[in-house]
């Protein structure tokens, strides 16, 4: 039996017992893989076709003319080649950079053997490229990494290239354009509860220095500091000298203003702090002038905090008693969250209802419910004020706020009500009057200052008919006239059902109030979500475009050896969006519910897609291939495309190591069948290789 045909037994048994026989025995990716992702159902059945169809050729030599042989050889030679790195894609971990790359490779060696197909007619004699690679395909032994399959890959280029040579073409390993780096999807934030205040220079510090009430020892030792960071020349000296003044400095001055200190731990702070001066002064001391601040730092985390609340003389005044309890009481962090909201709660009521008075026109229930919040507002905040500086317990401070937020609350209800009545009259209730009574009621008692269970429910009311009000009104809606109907179209929006089921559900809501009886909770959450889910097809109009325009330039030749997407595979990105529309006509809360995470998703997607539409082009410039090389007249940019993937060393990766979101993309498309839904955990899993590492 001639070489080549021996090689048909060992594929057919592999064949028949690839189910049974295959196992992974290499390192598996970092992250277990989600559920419906594995890729060996997609891989072994790619592998029992491509088996298909090594027999088909291997049988049809017996009626290959003796001119052709060669060229039938090279189509079983590289699907051999294709078959050992699926066969080592198998072997990977699922979803791990090793599998993804030996996939790749795969993918690259099907369309050499799909393009050896197509120029089977034309071939001619075999040439040594081709020789050599047939021989080197009886040789091959099972990878343990990716790059072991480079040289093979190349071999392949240059058989490849040997069918219709190119003159002057260098088939030296080349680097296609690397992918546009990825956008900042999550840009950090920074600490809720963080107040920088930027670094002072040790000139300024040494000003504020001399006007400080502390010990003589502690302005001596603050001053020998300054002078020393005036003095530094080296850059991380000065920098390390200039932090430590800044904190010291900051520390006494609330010192010196006796903030939230008594006597006697005053003098203890002062001997510390002073302590930790002088020490900071000497670089070999370093180490122990930080262990002395960590013992000041509970105080300077306090005084950043307090700083950030921006205290006028007089709130000083007020609360130094609030800020000294803080510092000393398991309750101090309840306590400053106190004051903080209180401030921007009094500052918010300044700005608002300070000078509010009702029009004449309003009836005479909204004019007294709005004077009854505004005596009451003003009776609380004087409570709060009082109780700070004789506070024993945070309650002292948390009861008169909670009044404070809900007679603020009220007001705010009050302000809006009028226009929400006005919009919902348009929409008739039975009994007729019946919402305009209940009205009147809530009114009154969201007003009172007893807190009850009726109050609650009256403020509750409020709530929902100015929720029902913004559904209502139409303007909320305008961004569905200015999108595109190939879009609508795509995303299975109907306008028309759209509103008619707004109408319904705003109807059917609004007789329950009228009725006294409690509204469907999930029918008005799903009405407020209303105008974000429209406000989406924005950004799906803008995915769209990214996915039309990305598909259309990777399919005129794709030069990126990471990013292999095939056609209508993103087609399946409009699917949850699709299903969040047809939720909200179909009453169905478990896909609506889902939407707000799709609309992160749709965002994330779209900066990442547009950032590669842009970057698209069929073939890198001239100047990026080897010296002498050149590429042939127009009609062959897909063959020399292919051939410089064929020539690109892939990195070796570390073990272990997951599939980056671009290798992670192409396994994951290039596997799914047609025109199908992504698996529910694709999108998440996309999300975490793309979000930016810390």
């Amino acid at each position: 039996m001639p070489p080549s045909r021996s090689r048909l037994l060992p594929l057919l048994l592999a064949a028949a017992t690839l189910g049974l026989t295959i196992t992974s025995s290499s390192a598996q990716p970092a992250r277990p893989t989600p559920p419906g992702l594995s890729l060996r159902p997609a891989l072994t059945a790619a592998l029992s076709r491509l088996d298909t169809e090594l027999a088909d050729l291997t049988l049809s030599r017996a009626g290959t003319p003796e001119p052709r042989l060669a060229a039938l050889e090279f189509r079983i030679d590289l699907r051999i080649l294709a078959r050992w790195t699926l066969l080592a894609a198998l072997e990977a971990g699922d979803l791990s950079d090793a599998q993804a790359i030996f996939f790749l490779r795969w993918q690259f060696l099907l369309r050499a053997a799909a393009l050896a197909d197509a120029h089977a007619a034309a071939n001619g004699p075999g040439t040594p490229a081709l020789a050599n690679f047939h021989r080197a395909t009886f040789k091959l032994k099972p990878p343990s990494t990716p790059a072991e399959a480079d040289a093979q890959s190349k071999d392949a280029a240059i058989a490849l290239l040997s069918l219709r040579p190119t003159p002057g073409f260098d088939a030296k390993p080349l680097r296609p354009p690397p992918l546009p780096p990825r956008p900042n999807i999550r840009p950090t934030q920074p600490p809720p509860d963080a107040h920088p205040t930027p670094d002072a220079s040790p000139a300024e510090l040494s000003t504020r220095i001399r006007t400080l009430a502390v010990s003589n020892d502690l302005r001596r030792q603050l001053i020998a500091l300054a002078d020393r960071a005036n003095s530094a020349t080296e850059p991380k000296e000065l920098a390390a000298l200039t932090a430590a003044l800044n904190t010291a400095v900051r520390v006494a001055e609330g010192l010196s203003s006796n903030l939230a200190v008594s006597p006697e731990s005053r003098d203890a702070l002062e001997r510390d702090l002073a302590s930790a001066a002088a020490l900071t002064t000497d670089p070999r001391l370093r180490a122990s002038a930080e262990s002395r601040l960590r013992t000041i730092e509970p105080y300077a985390r306090l005084l950043a905090r307090v700083a950030g609340m921006n205290l006028t003389p007089n709130q000083r005044a007020t609360f130094a008693p609030v800020i000294a309890f803080a510092r000393t009481s398991s309750e101090g962090p309840v306590a400053l969250a106190a004051i903080e909201a209180y401030l921007k709660l009094a500052s918010d009521f300044d700005s608002r209802f300070a000078n509010t008075s009702t029009p004449a026109s309003s009836t005479p229930a909204l004019r007294n419910a709005t004077e009854q919040s505004l005596k009451h507002f003003a009776a609380h905040r004087a409570a709060l004020e009082s109780a700070a500086p004789k506070v024993a317990s945070a309650a002292d401070l948390t009861a008169p706020l909670a009044e404070l937020r809900h007679h603020f609350d009220t007001l705010d209800l009050l302000e809006r009500l009028p226009r929400a009545q006005d919009t919902l009259a348009q929409v008739p209730t039975r009994p007729q009057g019946a919402l305009t009574r209940r009205t009147v009621l809530a009114i009154t008692a969201t007003s009172s200052s007893d807190v009850s269970a009726e109050r609650s429910a009256a403020k509750q009311f409020l709530v929902d008919l100015l929720s029902l009000a913004a559904a209502q009104d139409a303007a909320r809606l305008p961004l569905i006239s200015n999108i595109p109907e190939p879009i609508l179209s795509r995303f299975a929006v109907h306008p028309e059902r759209l509103e008619a089921k707004r109408k319904s559900l705003i109807s059917e809501q609004l007789q329950f109030l009228a009725s006294n009886q409690p509204p469907d909770r999930v029918k008005l959450a799903r009405l407020a979500r209303l105008p974000d889910l429209v406000a989406t097809l924005a950004t799906a109009t803008e995915l769209t475009s990214a996915i039309d325009t990305l598909q259309a330039s990777l399919a005129k030749g794709n030069p990126w050896v990471d990013l292999q997407i095939p056609p209508g595979s993103l087609a399946p990105l409009a699917a949850e969006l699709r299903g969040a529309f047809s939720a909200f006509l179909d009453d169905s809360s478990e896909l609506f519910d889902r939407f707000p995470q799709t609309h992160a998703r749709l965002q994330t997607l779209t900066t990442y897609l547009t950032s590669l539409a842009t970057r698209t082009s069929p073939l890198p410039p001239p100047g990026q291939l080897p010296p002498g090389g050149q590429l042939p007249p127009g009609g062959d940019d897909l063959r020399m495309t292919l051939i410089q993937q064929l020539l690109t060393p892939f990195p070796n990766p570390p073990p272990n190591s997951s599939a980056p979101v671009e290798r992670f993309l192409s396994l994951t498309l290039s596997t799914l069948p047609p025109n199908t839904p992504f698996p529910p955990s694709l999108l998440p899993e996309l999300l975490h290789r793309l979000a930016p590492k810390p």
